[in-house]
């Protein structure tokens, strides 16, 4: 309405030592205040938390002000992902990339939201999904008897996240096409588009009927452009 105003944050630099400037920031995120600065590691933040997905941290990250820098916030969330406990289930690995597509989509101007998001999606899609880490090692190694049984899970589930948040940002847009368009033009630079078809094949053989026959349809549009 613009009209001037300061926070309670903006009290506390007034009349505080940088120390207890520190000590509010933790305190207001720890009573669930949003939108306070991130002035840790994203990782090291989510480790004190216990990786917990209703943490104040969650929070904070689901929100546009932890993505004002978008080059800076997403070079964070990679680490976030690379960083996560070996033992954390894929479930817990998409509620984590939701919360970040959350937050990015709120920070990014309207027209850009689906290219932006969806890059985000199929970044962890490539590096977190065990089916994308054997596909990187060679397409034979994409055969349902090499592979770990959750492979695929992940991807299921964040299509999962693509269709929510293309519900909640951007709902006249296709939440599905620039994802899997970013997705196999990565392999395609890395395998060549021979083996790309291969391992979308393989991918789609252990997706939900549905989820596969849509992933496949928009990879048979991506390979068309």
């Amino acid at each position: 309405m613009g009209i001037p105003a300061f926070g309670s944050l903006d009290l506390v630099r007034a009349f505080g030592t940088n120390e207890e400037v520190a000590e509010a920031v933790v305190s207001f995120r720890r009573s669930q205040v949003v939108d306070m600065p991130i002035d840790q590691p994203w990782h090291s933040l989510a480790n004190q938390a216990e990786w917990d997905s209703n943490s104040p941290f969650a929070l904070a990250i689901s929100r546009p002000a932890a993505w004002i820098d978008i080059r800076g916030a997403f070079h964070e969330f990679r680490s976030l992902i690379r960083l996560r406990p070996n033992s954390m289930e894929p479930l817990q690995t998409a509620i984590w990339t939701h919360l970040a597509a959350n937050g990015l989509a709120m920070a990014t101007v309207p027209p850009a939201r689906p290219k932006v998001v969806s890059a985000l999606l199929a970044w962890v899609i490539f590096f977190a999904d065990p089916f994308f880490t054997a596909a990187r090692d060679g397409v034979d190694v994409v055969r349902p008897d090499a592979l770990p049984e959750d492979a695929g899970r992940l991807t299921e589930m964040v299509v999962d996240v693509a269709e929510t948040i293309r519900d909640r940002h951007y709902a006249d847009a296709d939440a599905l096409a620039p994802l899997v368009d970013i997705l196999c033009r990565g392999l395609m630079d890395q395998v060549g588009p021979e083996a790309t078809s291969r391992i979308i094949a393989a991918l789609v053989d252990r997706l939900g009927p549905e989820t596969g026959s849509r992933v496949f349809a928009a990879y048979i549009q991506s390979a068309g452009k």
